[in-house]
């Protein structure tokens, strides 16, 4: 068993039977741990880079351009009402 932890994400921690597993489980482990800063409405920080031993896991292009949202959503003090009625969207 293998324990998976995340220096840019001190909230995530996920588990796995082996290395494969490991990072399949943190991948699946990365949007609820995301969440946790949307419901408190905190930006989420820039990745560092990897220090050595670390292993790395890409996250989905959709991950990553919700992250990018989000971010800019907070750079301009936005509510998700706010990019609603921005998009036109009920």
């Amino acid at each position: 068993m293998l324990a998976v932890f995340c220096r840019d994400l001190p909230e995530l921690n996920s588990y796995g039977d082996g290395i494969e597993h490991a990072m399949r489980e943190a991948i699946d482990a990365v949007e609820p741990t995301l969440s946790i800063y949307v419901d408190e409405r905190k930006p989420i920080l820039e990745t560092t880079p990897p220090q050595d031993g670390e292993c790395v896991v890409s996250l989905p292009a959709v991950t990553v351009a919700k992250l990018v949202l989000w971010n800019t959503m907070m750079e301009r003090d936005m509510l998700q009402a706010d990019l609603r009625r921005l998009l036109g969207v009920h």
